[in-house]
């Protein structure tokens, strides 16, 4: 429990002074709750310190693709990207296609192809 003081208490400092206790007191519990109130909420990976998950694959032993998120097979072979070249687990351009699908119906590679 936080020891908040009334004014009535300060009366023995300076008002220079009791400003600076009061500004630290009220800092003191601002930090207190936003602490409290930020771990309410889910942190992001990298807060977390868990890297972003690429899918990877490897070839069996039968000749089947595994797919998975780890860099190196049980055979100690390094694994593939799954992901097409140009693929970003970030999708920076997220909020454009949701706006563009709401506002026209569809988006740009539903399209038919341009005919030159």
């Amino acid at each position: 429990m936080s020891k908040i003081r009334s004014a009535a208490s300060l009366r023995h400092f300076s008002t220079e002074h009791s400003h600076i206790y009061l500004s630290r007191l009220c800092t003191t519990e601002y930090n207190r709750r936003a602490s409290f109130f930020s771990s309410l909420f889910v942190r992001s990976g990298e807060e977390l310190g868990i890297s972003k998950m690429y899918l990877q694959y490897y070839i069996n032993e039968n000749g089947d693709k595994v797919y998975t998120t780890k860099k190196e097979s049980p055979l100690g072979v390094a694994t593939q990207s799954a992901h097409p070249a140009r693929f970003s687990p970030d999708d920076p351009y997220s909020r454009q296609r949701v706006l563009l699908k709401k506002r026209f119906g569809l988006l740009p590679t539903q399209q038919p192809p341009v005919k030159y």
